[in-house]
């Protein structure tokens, strides 16, 4: 069990977009037939490589949990969709980022956190609630706002702002 992820218990939170409503590291994920193991938070953020890199454990931002460490939810297929609509909006906080591409974690949690209420078919605010805390439970001692993540699906060039940025971070 990571210290950011591991199994949370369900609650009896059934409906048919997340069977209980049970959070996991995507190491542990155990998703039933049907399902799809989201990350909470998009794994892409945390990383400043592709996502080969990830599974390597290379070129992560310092700190930030590993691909397998992620939290995540199982999600029917429609609201796995629609739960990645909020790519769009971290997107946009990228560019208006310092360098562009970039944001500070606190920025991309809370653009997650909202994003929650747009996810279709809705999760139940019971569910909605769980993983808002999981996500302000995430990151212990780390200071949120100082943190820089990628705002970007595909990962920034070697060389450029963004990752020099993103590589260079060393959290504390």
């Amino acid at each position: 069990m990571s210290k950011f992820g591991g199994k949370v218990s369900g609650g009896g939170d059934q409906n048919e977009n997340t069977p209980d409503c049970q959070l996991y590291s995507y190491e542990d994920k155990d998703c039933p037939s049907g399902y799809d193991a989201h990350h909470i938070v998009p794994d892409f953020v945390l990383r400043y490589g592709t996502r080969k890199d990830a599974i390597k454990n290379d070129k992560r931002i310092s700190g930030m949990p590993t691909l397998k460490e992620g939290v995540c939810i199982c999600l029917s297929e429609k609201a796995h969709k629609s739960a990645h609509e909020v790519d769009a909006a971290i997107k946009d906080l990228g560019d208006m980022g310092n360098p562009i591409g970039t944001s500070t974690l606190f920025d991309v949690l809370e653009e997650v956190k909202v994003s929650l209420d747009d996810i279709e078919p809705e999760l139940t605010d019971d569910c909605k609630e769980r993983i808002e805390k999981k996500i302000d439970g995430m990151f212990p001692g780390v200071d949120k706002t100082a943190v820089p993540v990628r705002t970007t699906k595909r990962p920034p060039k070697e060389g450029s702002d963004a990752y020099s940025r993103l590589a260079n971070f060393k959290s504390k």
